[in-house]
């Protein structure tokens, strides 16, 4: 009963049998009194009519052709509402399989960019609703790409800001163990300038991961 097809047949079959509960309760009801109207006028105010006697026979077979008309609109009303219902489910399927189909392409698609394929094309359906659901998925797959393509950008650039103190730490710390540098003071002092520059970086890192996930506290003071 939760499944979108099921109760869109559901709401299709519901709006036609409410229209068809109400056309055969208005018609019921003005039916039998438009035909005694009808037949006032046809047979006058004396109460004949063409091929009518007067007095009670007329009345009684007034009553007889209102019988007879009430249940051949009855049976009508019947007949039309099962074909309504019918043709009404009939619709209600076809119109969703047509939703389902059109939704179906767009979660593929929305499957493709959670996998990683932010290129991934994403169908448009005739429906102006779907449609617009369609674009902000295509959209979201470009904003995806941007910033998978933001953060390579800067990891490549994190790696070679890395990479430089690390190269002078490395080439410090091997000179000093072949003895080819002293270890004096200021050679010392180039390690520890290259670490703190690297635990700077890891900081910025880290700052920089709190703002992606709206982690970082930024406190506001006057100036």
């Amino acid at each position: 009963m939760n499944r979108l097809s099921v109760r869109l047949v559901l709401s299709h079959v519901l709006v036609a049998l409410i229209g068809v509960v109400a056309t055969f309760a208005v018609v019921r009801w003005l039916a039998p009194a438009m035909f005694d109207e009808t037949l006032r006028r046809q047979t006058g105010t004396g109460g004949r009519g063409p091929g009518m006697g007067g007095g009670s026979g007329a009345a009684g077979a007034g009553m007889v052709l209102r019988d007879q008309f009430a249940t051949a609109v009855t049976q009508a009303l019947l007949v039309g509402a099962v074909i309504g219902i019918l043709a009404a489910a009939v619709f209600g399927v076809f119109a969703a399989r047509r939703v389902i189909h059109s939704l179906s392409a767009v979660r593929a698609a929305t499957r493709q960019i959670a996998d990683g394929n932010y290129a991934a094309e994403v169908p448009e359906p005739k429906e102006a609703e779907l449609a617009e659901l369609a674009s902000d998925v295509s959209q979201l797959g470009e904003a995806l790409a941007q910033t998978e393509a933001h953060r390579m950008r800067l990891l490549g650039e994190v790696a070679h800001e890395l990479r430089t103190p690390l190269t002078v730490i490395d080439g410090y710390v091997e000179g000093m163990i072949d003895q080819v540098l002293p270890t004096t003071p200021e050679n010392l002092a180039q390690i520890t300038d290259e670490t703190r520059r690297l635990r700077r970086l890891g900081e910025d890192l880290s700052s920089l991961s709190k703002a992606e996930e709206g982690r970082l506290g930024i406190q506001l003071q006057p100036s």
